[in-house]
C-alpha cells in the first residue's frame, strides 16, 4: 500500500475490518485515478467466530491519499506475446457435435492433471475450443485430485461445469470427492478396484493397465479408442512431445513413436 502511494496511486488503502470492506471499494472506484486497496480479515472461520472482539486487536487500518494530477495516458498498439507461442494448429478431426464436459478424477500423484492437459491439446489439434480447470486439497502430494475439460466447436465462455457428460474415475480418493456430481446424463468410467455400482456406468482396470501413476490416462485412452469421439492418433501425437513419453505411452500400452 505504502509502495503504490510513493508511486503515485491517487487512493491507497489497507482496510482489516470487514464491516468497511463496501465503503472502501466505492470510495476506491470513485477516485480519479489509480486505486489499490489490501482487503485482509481474521479467519472467520477460526478467529471471529471463537473470539467475538478479536477484531478490537488487529492494526488499524490505512488510507494514503495522493492529490496529484492525473496522467494523460497513451496507447500504443503492441505485438501480442502470444504471437510468439507456438499453437496447436488443426491436424485431426472429432465426431464431437456438441459442447462436452470431462471430469477426471483419482488421487494426488495419479497423473489426473496431466491427463486432463492432454485431453485438452487432443481437443485443440482436432479443431476445438478447450479449457482445463484442475482441483486438489492444500496438502499438495495428499488426497484428491480432480480436473475438469470442456471442448466445444464454439468459445468457451466460462469454465464452470455442472452437468458431466463424461466422467474417468480411477481411485477411492476421486470417487468421494466427485460422485455427488454424477447425473442421470453422465457417462461414468470407473477403476474396476472401485466398490461403487452405478447404472450408466463402465469398469475397467484402468489401474492395472496403467499403473498407479497411467490409470487417469488409460482411462482416457480407452474412451477415446472405443468411442471415437476423437482421434487416439492424437492423443498419441501429444503424448510424443511429453517430457514423460515413455512412461505416458506404457500407460496407454501404445508404442513409442520416434
Amino acid at each position: 500500500v505504502k509502495l503504490a502511494h510513493q508511486a503515485g496511486a491517487s487512493h491507497s488503502a489497507r482496510v482489516i475490518s470487514p464491516k468497511n470492506f463496501v465503503d472502501r471499494i466505492k470510495n476506491a472506484i470513485q477516485v480519479n485515478g489509480f486505486s489499490v486497496l489490501e482487503l485482509a480479515s481474521v479467519c472467520p472461520s477460526y478467529g471471529i467466530k471463537k473470539v467475538k472482539n478479536l477484531e478490537n486487536y488487529v492494526e488499524e487500518q490505512e488510507i494514503l491519499i495522493n492529490n496529484r494530477q492525473i496522467p494523460n495516458m497513451e496507447y500504443v498498439e503492441t505485438n501480442s506475446l502470444f504471437d510468439s507461442m507456438q499453437t496447436l494448429k488443426h491436424e485431426f478431426e472429432s465426431n464431437i457435435t456438441h459442447k462436452m464436459g470431462f471430469v477426471l478424477a483419482g488421487s494426488a500423484g495419479g497423473g489426473v492433471q496431466t491427463a486432463a492437459k492432454l485431453l485438452a491439446k487432443v481437443g485443440m489439434l482436432s479443431g476445438l475450443h478447450a479449457t482445463m480447470k484442475g482441483e486438489y486439497p492444500v496438502t499438495v502430494g495428499t488426497g484428491f485430485s480432480v480436473a475438469e475439460v470442456i471442448l466445444s466447436h464454439k468459445p468457451i465462455n466460462y469454465t464452470g461445469l455442472e452437468y458431466p457428460d463424461i466422467m474417468f474415475i480411477v481411485s477411492e480418493d476421486g470417487l468421494q470427492k466427485v460422485k455427488n456430481r454424477i447425473c442421470s446424463t453422465t457417462r461414468v468410467y470407473l477403476d474396476d478396484k472401485l466398490d461403487f455400482e452405478l447404472k450408466n456406468s463402465m469398469k475397467e482396470p484402468f489401474s492395472k493397465n496403467g499403473g498407479k501413476k497411467g490409470a487417469a490416462i488409460n482411462a482416457l485412452a480407452h474412451w477415446i479408442n472405443t468411442t471415437e469421439y476423437l482421434d487416439l492418433n492424437a492423443l498419441i501425437q501429444v503424448i510424443n512431445s511429453h517430457k514423460y513419453v515413455d512412461k505416458l505411452m506404457k500407460a496407454i500400452q501404445a508404442p513409442v513413436i520416434t
